[in-house]
């Protein structure tokens, strides 16, 4: 009787050993959908943008109403993950506006996708996603730089909230760098200031004051009495 809750039982006794849970069901309605279904809080729904795929959709929300009402109330639709799209198409386009259009009617309803959106970014289609399995690899681990590894981070990082990642500088990142600072003016030395030549010709031409002499003047001379020349003698004479 409690088959389409085995999942769940096991679930629950290891819940809080784990920040997220993710669960990849297969592409059928059946039991092993059903206990995806029962021990889920929210539901993922990927799909490539064609009308045959629009139709699964449906069925597929129909049956998570069902589970909701019988197995399992906390059940909503957090949103529709487009798979191996081409944006350049007319289908895709049309395809788009018809669930953004489905999505915004449900707004408001009692339905498990009233709150349901389309998450972006979509997944490009992209060749290394079909190759990675083939060699049991995920594609972070067999093309990290390609497309699709890109657009898987990024709809990881809005649906847990993460912060960017802070880019580490490339080669030519680094380049420009240094050709910036290469190219950067270095700063000129200031020039000596040159001395006014108006003041350096007042300096040199200052006139010189005249040391008075003590060479003693000859006896008669005009310039220096007898008296003066016999005192400085040490003697009291000339000598």
């Amino acid at each position: 009787p409690d088959r389409n809750q085995r999942l769940q039982k096991a679930l629950n006794a290891v819940r809080d050993r784990f920040d997220v849970v993710i669960l990849d069901c297969p592409p059928a309605l059946g039991l092993l959908t059903l206990n995806a279904l029962t021990a889920s809080d929210s539901v993922l729904i990927p799909m490539q943008a064609h009308y045959l795929a629009l139709q699964g959709v449906s069925k597929l929300l129909e049956t998570v109403q069902l589970v909701r009402q019988s197995l399992n109330a906390s059940l909503n639709v957090e949103g529709v993950i487009l798979c191996m799209h081409e944006m350049q198409t007319t289908l895709a386009q049309e395809v788009v506006a018809d669930l953004e259009d489905f999505f915004e009617a449900a707004k408001g309803t009692d339905v498990p996708w009233a709150s349901a959106r389309l998450l972006r970014p979509a997944i490009r289609r992209n060749i290394k996603l079909a190759e990675c399995p083939s060699f049991g690899q995920t594609i972070f681990e067999y093309a990290p730089s390609a497309a699709g590894a890109a657009d898987y981070e990024a709809l990881a990082r809005n649906l847990t909230g993460a912060p960017e990642p802070i880019p580490e500088p490339t080669k030519e990142t680094r380049t420009s760098s240094i050709i910036e600072q290469v190219a950067e003016p270095k700063p000129q030395p200031e020039p000596e200031q040159m001395p006014n030549p108006e003041s350096q010709a007042q300096v040199e031409h200052k006139p010189q004051i005249e040391q008075p002499s003590r060479t003693p003047s000859q006896p008669g001379s005009s310039a220096t009495s007898p008296r003066s020349w016999i005192d400085d003698s040490p003697y009291g004479y000339p000598t």
